[in-house]
């Protein structure tokens, strides 16, 4: 009788997002995952739970996700209540569709630093210092610059504060390392 319920809820939703995935131009298999919110009778607070991706769900799918919700419950809050009735507050259905594109490349040519100015910028924990200011297509691929400098480009602007380290990728990601973490 839940499981049935449950399907009367989930069926929908899962079709009117494959439908939404399919009217955006995806026309493959997409990856799809449902989920739960499920709370203890009477909290205020629910807890996502993962369960099975197929529909309709069995009964065991559903025995699954209670197993699943008292495991996260007590690993989240360090108890559980397993005696207590269980409220299913919410169902999500995410639809995913990869596909085979160019991977992202940003221009970077590492052209001389021609212009590269300086300016002096305000760091809480060192006050005003001379900060580089250089264009991010003048930052050439695989070399490491240190922090503090700014990198200004068409859409965005990034700081790399002293004690970090700025490397550009191969793809032409902007690679930051933080003092202490490489």
């Amino acid at each position: 009788q839940w499981v049935d319920k449950l399907n009367e809820a989930l069926m929908p939703l899962r079709e009117r997002t494959l439908q939404t995935l399919e009217r955006e131009g995806f026309k493959g298999e997409p990856e799809v995952e449902q989920r739960l919110e499920m709370r203890y009778f009477g909290q205020n607070y629910h807890r996502e739970i993962v369960f099975s991706s197929h529909a309709p769900v069995t009964a065991e799918d559903l025995a699954g996700a209670l197993e699943a919700f008292h495991a996260d419950y007590k690993s989240f809050y360090g108890y559980d209540q397993p005696w207590e009735v269980v409220e299913i507050v919410g169902l999500i259905v995410t639809a995913i569709g990869s596909r085979k594109g160019p991977e992202a490349h940003f221009r970077s040519n590492g052209a001389a630093a021609a212009g590269e100015v300086s300016r002096d910028v305000y760091f809480a924990d060192g006050g005003f210092r001379p900060t580089a200011v250089v264009h991010r297509e003048s930052l050439p691929v695989g070399r490491p610059r240190p922090g503090p400098v700014i990198v200004e480009e068409a859409l965005s602007t990034t700081l790399v504060p002293p004690g970090a380290e700025l490397v550009v990728h191969e793809s032409g990601s902007l690679l930051i390392t933080l003092e202490g973490t490489g």
